[in-house]
């Protein structure tokens, strides 16, 4: 039993079935779909040898994560720019602002953990556990997408929803200096200048983002602008 037998399988059963729903960029473990507000992200999370020791699973094993990054939020590191090919960016899943853990529906009574599919050694169930993970993407996975294609729908999570390890995360807790960032910049996608005024403020005077508070204050003026105007 090899990874690149898991790797071929992935191509396969999943990445044809992702290229018909409209993903265009391809790793061995990551699939990317572009909007134009967004990018959407499908990986396939790996386990070394020592991590899948604890967890109790093989290194054959795999979970998969989905992510949604806002191409109009400015990237909060500057100095550590997302990777881009042909233009495009390419962010890793655990660099998205909306975060998401796919579940498997088998009952594996070897390994009991929903959001990892274990492979065993021989690699006899990679083709059940391909199909699950396309029938969990179409049942749940695509939902969440379109659920987020509103960007109304995404400040409203950001204004009053909490983090919930079982369905969207990443954005940080209500009122910490990441999720007024984050939310502060939809605001303002979203044309509600005040809101995105208030909140970027509330970013900026944190102190989290000095590397930022030059662009942070020259969009907290143009949006003050916007507001006289």
């Amino acid at each position: 039993m090899d990874s690149k037998i898991v790797n071929k399988a992935i191509k396969k059963t999943i990445w044809s079935f992702l290229k018909e729903q409209g993903f265009s960029n391809f790793t061995a473990r990551n699939a990317w779909r572009f909007n134009q507000d967004r990018v959407e992200v499908v990986n396939f999370q790996s386990f070394n040898s020592y991590l899948a020791e604890s967890l109790g699973c093989t290194t054959y094993s795999f979970g998969v994560n989905l992510g949604i990054y806002f191409i109009d939020i400015p990237h909060e590191i500057p100095n550590n720019p997302i990777k881009e090919k042909d233009g495009c960016i390419l962010p890793e899943e655990y660099r998205c602002h909306f975060r998401k853990n796919l579940y498997k529906s088998l009952n594996q009574r070897e390994f009991n953990r929903q959001d990892i599919w274990f492979i065993d050694s021989s690699g006899n169930n990679i083709d059940l556990a391909m199909n699950d993970v396309k029938e969990m993407l179409i049942s749940d996975g695509f939902k969440w997408f379109e659920k987020y294609s509103n960007m109304d729908e995404v400040l409203k999570t950001l204004l009053n929803d909490v983090e919930e390890v079982n369905g969207t995360w990443g954005f940080g807790r209500k009122d910490s200096p990441s999720r007024n960032y984050i939310s502060g910049y939809i605001a303002y996608f979203l044309k509600e200048y005040g809101l995105a005024f208030q909140l970027l403020e509330k970013a900026r005077n944190s102190g989290c983002f000095k590397n930022l508070d030059e662009s942070l204050l020259r969009d907290c003026q143009c949006i003050k602008d916007k507001i006289s105007y």
